[in-house]
Parts: C-alpha cells; sequence; structure tokens
C-alpha cells in the first residue's frame, strides 16, 4: 500500500514538471538545462573505399541469375 502511494506520488512529481515546463516554453521562457552540454566537435572524416568492395561488386554482376527447371 505504501508502495502505491509513493509510486503515485512520484507519476504526480514528474507531471507536475512536465506541466510548469510546458507552460514556461508557452511563455516563451527558455527552460534551464539540468546539466551542462558540450559542443560537439566539428570533424571532417572521409570515407575510403576499400578495394575488395569494388571487386566483390564487380564479381556480383558478372553472376548470372538462375534458371529454375521443373524435372
Amino acid at each position: 500500500m505504501l508502495f502505491k502511494w509513493f509510486l503515485l506520488l512520484l507519476i504526480a512529481w514528474y507531471a507536475s514538471k512536465a506541466l510548469g515546463n510546458l507552460i514556461l516554453t508557452l511563455r516563451g521562457i527558455p527552460i534551464e538545462q539540468q546539466r551542462p552540454t558540450e559542443p560537439v566537435r566539428q570533424t571532417k572524416r572521409e570515407i575510403s573505399k576499400q578495394p575488395q568492395y569494388k571487386s566483390e561488386v564487380s564479381k556480383a554482376k558478372e553472376i548470372e541469375d538462375a534458371r529454375f527447371e521443373d524435372l
């Protein structure tokens, strides 16, 4: 019984926080972040195709479609 009341209290707390944030957003007031976020580093990564991939593609194009023969 006590666990049920604790769970209901926890759900009510989360709902009140969500409703408060919704009201602040509708008013145009920015919501403060709980923890600081770090900016994402912009790095340029080049993707190089391996020579194996090209040979596999060319081999796949050379294979003929299988034909079904009824016995």
